[in-house]
């Protein structure tokens, strides 16, 4: 960021230097989850209000239905809604039912995303070269053959990462 005069003269600039904090393989693995938070979870009500793009988020709702939260992201912009009173009043539907965050703040989230990502092109999330995509097993947790008919979970690993005693190659 800089801060420039009325004629555009620069009176100050800092330079953000990039430092890895987080192996880009471990950190795709916590988007991979979290993307199954708006595929399949708590957040699906993104998808049903129409927002198709590459996303992942978490959903969130505070005792007593006082507050309900989505933050979600995609590959270019993250964005956080809120919703609640300030006098801090429990939400609840016309039903009286409380609204959590995967009802409440998810689909305002979806409304805003489609409308500030309406002139960017659609990118997926980078998959780094170390990630292989692997079928889970959901009763067991270990990778599953890959002539097994049954439905599986895919999931990102790690190559190197050990499941159920097998290295992942």
């Amino acid at each position: 960021w800089r801060v420039e005069d009325a004629f555009g003269r620069v009176l100050f600039e800092h330079i953000v230097q990039d430092q890895p904090v987080l192996d880009p393989a471990i950190a795709y693995q916590v988007v991979d989850m979290m993307k199954a938070v708006v595929d399949t979870g708590s957040g699906r009500r993104v998808r049903d209000h129409g927002f198709t793009r590459s996303c992942a988020g978490k959903t969130g709702t505070s005792n007593n239905f006082m507050d309900a939260w989505f933050t979600g992201f995609t590959p270019t912009l993250c964005t956080s809604v809120w919703v609640g009173f300030d006098k801090r009043d429990p939400l609840r539907d016309k039903n009286g039912a409380g609204i959590t965050g995967g009802r409440g703040a998810a689909p305002i989230w979806a409304r805003f995303m489609q409308q500030a990502l309406a002139d960017e092109p659609e990118r997926n999330f980078p998959v780094p070269r170390e990630i292989r995509f692997e079928k889970i097993d959901p009763d067991t947790g270990c990778p599953m053959d890959s002539r097994d008919s049954r439905p599986g979970i895919i999931v990102a690993v790690k190559r190197g990462q050990v499941l159920c005693g097998e290295t992942v190659r």
